[in-house]
């Protein structure tokens, strides 16, 4: 009698991958209707010998009605912060729009020459002031001239630059009191607002290749009488005469 033997192949072993166990797909979080599903299917199933007791079933009910009411006042609350939002931002809108032909200063550190000369920097040096250095880049991030303005106290200082080419430019300002430490600066942008757009829902005023959210604005001058004439000549509005 003869024994045939079959012979595997030759090698390690490869491991066995195990197949990857069922997972669930249920909700992460239950609703009132899943409540009142599985408060009816426990009524369905309950043990007719030994039924739920009433003040039991009573319990769960009002438990179903305190979720279903804390629902309702999230969905409330939900709706009127949606409305305070958009109320806000439309109240934002309009004050933006009543910017148009003003000079504002607001957050920043651009510089938008026109032409070619010297502009004007504004900042807050922190308290005590010091030794100031304000060094201007251009719109390449190469640094264009760096000026030694000496002490200045604390509080709201403006600087001239150098000559600039008409261009987009960027300042930064230092200060080192004389201990040698460090001073908190606060930059500032200027310009004539020209128009308002919205982005990512803030409202952005814009002078002409500058543009600066308007929670950044913390000083707005009176409007050039020209600007101002202007204004009040495009919101101008002809009411027809009534017939007889």
């Amino acid at each position: 009698m003869s024994t045939t033997i079959t012979q595997g192949p030759r090698g390690t072993a490869a491991p066995s991958t195990p197949t990857p166990a069922p997972t669930g797909t249920g909700k992460a979080e239950l609703g009132k209707s899943d409540f009142l599903q599985l408060l009816i299917t426990q009524l369905r199933y309950q043990d007719p010998i030994s039924p739920a007791k009433p003040e039991e079933f009573a319990a769960q009910l009002a438990q179903f009605t305190s979720l279903e009411r804390m629902q309702n006042i999230e969905s409330i609350l939900q709706s009127q912060n949606d409305a305070s939002a958009l109320a806000t931002l439309a109240m934002k809108a309009d004050l933006g729009a009543s910017f148009i032909g003003r000079q504002v200063l607001a957050a920043g550190n651009r510089i938008d020459q026109d032409t070619k000369g010297p502009a004007t920097v504004a900042c807050d040096l922190g308290t005590g002031g010091g030794k100031v250095t304000l060094t201007v880049y251009d719109s390449a991030g190469k640094k264009v001239s760096t000026q030694d303005i000496g002490f200045r106290t604390g509080g709201r200082q403006t600087f001239k630059t150098g000559d600039l080419p008409a261009g987009q430019y960027t300042y930064d300002v230092t200060v080192t009191s004389a201990s040698g430490s460090d001073v908190d600066v606060q930059t500032y942008t200027s310009g004539v607002v020209d128009g308002v757009s919205f982005q990512g829902g803030t409202v952005v005023l814009r002078s002409g290749d500058l543009s600066f959210a308007l929670d950044n604005v913390v000083e707005v001058e009176q409007a050039p009488a020209g600007a101002a004439a202007l204004r009040a000549a495009t919101s101008a509005r002809i009411i027809p005469s009534q017939t007889e």
